[in-house]
């Protein structure tokens, strides 16, 4: 009988608790004070320089939500976001890392807003944001719930009536935006975003993330599907409120966001002692780019949160906490020399056709714990000659 599988994170953390000679985490998630997760969106080189020394020095973890086609291999290949090494390195100190998408596109519908000829090369609607991108042509899908047409975006703009798309072909269909006519992606473009997301930041040497945030916050009936097939939870269903320990829904969680924008400190205070007093989970999203959100703040809220007694942990120990085990169970892949590709038409629509569609995948055990794992007796003693070892392994040092 195989020993279960340990993800990356929870060796790392298991061999830094036998290398504290006894020592214990700072997260057990045992309380009932409540729990508070913070997410660092976009995969912004701030999660590194700003937040990560505040979380060290406090003791607690975090998230980064990494958008995953825009990770760099190496820092000469982007000025601002987190490369693979730093995102290890967060992964080294605790952190979960959790996914973004694949290029931050929204997943949500936005509505049409003119009549559409058959012959109609361009479409107006509320938002251009499903426009034309650097990396590729997306598919869009164009319905009013009962006819349906699709077409290639190759440009947008604002004109007289608003924003519009510029599509590669006539409409072939008329549609009346009286009719609700909306427009999102194709599934083939929404699947490749939740997988091909998953595996770039496993190329990395980085656990597989179980957790994903939608872009803009915006989803689709279809999107929420998908979503609930890959991940084991959606962080930011509704963009704020708080979630309840016991029933919780792992696909429907709200998420409030932390910047000085979004809560003052008197209103800070109350929702902790919100979380504290009722038990309740709280996700909090936050913009390291953001003016208000520096160390200062990110320091208020932890303190906030520790002054009340509550759990700051990673997403999966949130709900692990609420007895939800992960969907899937797998360690990292082994760093490559070079990231996979991500763009062009060798990529397009491939997540819809390949890899494994985690809703009956892999064990289904329960990961376990630093004082489950498998010859924690034999690696208390053995920690420091086998730890850098495995580790160099698992990030491709040795085959």
């Amino acid at each position: 009988m195989s020993s279960p599988q340990v993800s990356r994170r929870r060796f790392l953390q298991a061999t830094a608790a036998v290398g504290a000679a006894g020592s214990v985490g700072v997260v057990s998630g045992q309380s009932q004070n409540g729990k508070l997760v913070i997410i660092y969106d976009d995969g912004h080189d701030g999660a590194m320089s700003e937040a990560l020394p505040v979380h060290k020095e406090e003791g607690v973890p975090a998230c980064a939500a990494i958008v995953a086609g825009y990770t760099p291999w190496t820092r000469k290949d982007h000025d601002y976001r987190l490369v693979g090494d730093e995102i290890r390195t967060l992964e080294d100190e605790g952190w979960e890392i959790i996914s973004h998408g694949l290029y931050h596109r929204n997943l949500g519908e936005q509505p049409v807003t003119q009549p559409v000829a058959p012959e109609d090369e361009k479409i107006w609607v509320r938002d251009n944001i499903h426009g034309a991108f650097p990396d590729r042509e997306y598919e869009i899908r164009i319905t009013d719930g009962e006819k349906t047409a699709t077409a290639p975006v190759v440009g947008a703009n604002t004109g007289e009536n608003g924003d519009y798309l510029i599509l590669g072909k006539p409409v072939g269909k008329s549609f009346d935006p009286a009719d609700g006519v909306t427009e999102r992606f194709v599934e083939s473009e929404i699947r490749r975003s939740m997988e091909k997301s998953q595996e770039v930041i496993a190329s990395h040497g980085i656990d597989k993330p179980q957790h994903f945030v939608y872009p803009y916050g915006a989803r689709s009936p279809l999107a929420q599907e998908l979503a609930t097939e890959y991940y084991t939870s959606i962080t930011n269903y509704e963009v704020e409120g708080l979630n309840p320990m016991t029933g919780l829904n792992p696909h429907r969680l709200n998420r409030q966001q932390m910047e000085g924008r979004a809560l003052n400190e008197s209103e800070l205070a109350h929702m902790m002692a919100t979380i504290s007093d009722e038990n309740r989970l709280a996700v909090f999203g936050a913009h390291t780019q953001y003016d208000d959100l520096g160390p200062e703040r990110i320091r208020k809220v932890i303190r906030e949160a520790k002054y009340q007694g509550i759990d700051i942990v990673t997403m999966t120990e949130a709900l692990e906490a609420a007895e939800i085990k992960p969907k899937f169970q797998e360690t990292a892949t082994k760093t490559t020399t070079q990231p996979p590709t991500t763009t062009g038409s060798t990529t397009a629509g491939s997540a819809a056709t390949t890899g494994t569609t985690n809703g009956s995948g892999g064990d289904g055990g329960e990961q376990p714990g630093a004082s489950q794992l498998p010859g924690m007796g034999l690696l208390a003693g053995a920690a420091g000659l086998l730890g850098g070892a495995e580790l160099a392994r698992r990030r491709g040092g040795e085959d």
